[in-house]
């Protein structure tokens, strides 16, 4: 049967969360190949150009150098269903409203830094980002502007439609290729939603999920 090992990330570097610890997971599992939260249209940029990169890209460097593996995109879902512009709008008046919620930001960052990639595997972590999208939703509504209640809908709806087209695309290779024991990233954001869904997921491929941290 084969493995898949969900890994919660962070895509930029802070403190115990970094690169180096993430190669060493990835070492220490020697997977044969690697699923990516990125688009297949910035693969170049992330591994021929260099232009670009990410804590997961640098630390998958690093292994690719001693280790030839397949590293698969799987994040291409279409990004222009939904204004940035609008959700950065919508995030900055969050903020800008609840002391709570930049609280939990910057407690989020500090255990981060100090714990590493225990933490963003932890329930502790999903349970922290839970308790984040609460705020989200009673600021929006508290501030009763119908453009941030269309927006953070929107949002929302995106974030869950690109999610479900991620586990597809997983499915989907992982039903016409070999593969063993591979490592999907993902941001930590995104773990107990991603996890409720592969547990729900219907498909004659067989795949013994592994859960980091658990």
């Amino acid at each position: 049967m084969k493995k898949i090992n969900l890994i919660s990330t962070s895509h930029k570097e802070k403190g115990h969360c970094n690169s180096n610890e993430l190669y060493e997971i990835i070492e220490a599992i020697k997977p044969d190949i690697i699923f990516e939260e990125i688009p297949s249209s910035k693969f170049d940029a992330y591994y021929k150009e260099h232009s670009v990169s990410t804590l997961e890209t640098n630390a998958i460097r690093t292994y690719l150098q001693v280790h030839q593996i397949e590293h698969i995109p799987v994040d291409d879902y279409d990004l222009t269903t939904i204004s940035y512009a609008d959700v950065n709008y919508m995030f900055e008046k969050i903020l800008n409203n609840s002391i709570e919620y930049c609280n939990l930001l910057e407690n989020q960052y500090i255990l981060a830094s100090k714990y590493g990639f225990t933490y963003l595997n932890s329930n502790q972590c999903s349970e922290a980002f839970e308790k984040q999208h609460i705020i989200e939703q009673d600021v929006i509504k508290n501030i009763n502007d119908e453009k941030l209640f269309y927006t953070y809908k929107l949002w929302t709806e995106f974030i869950d439609k690109r999610e479900n087209e991620i586990i597809n695309k997983i499915y989907s290779y992982s039903k016409t290729h070999r593969h063993k024991n591979a490592i999907f990233f993902i941001g930590a954001e995104h773990r107990k939603s991603i996890i409720r869904k592969i547990k729900e997921y219907k498909s004659k491929e067989e795949i013994n999920w592994k859960f980091y941290g658990d």
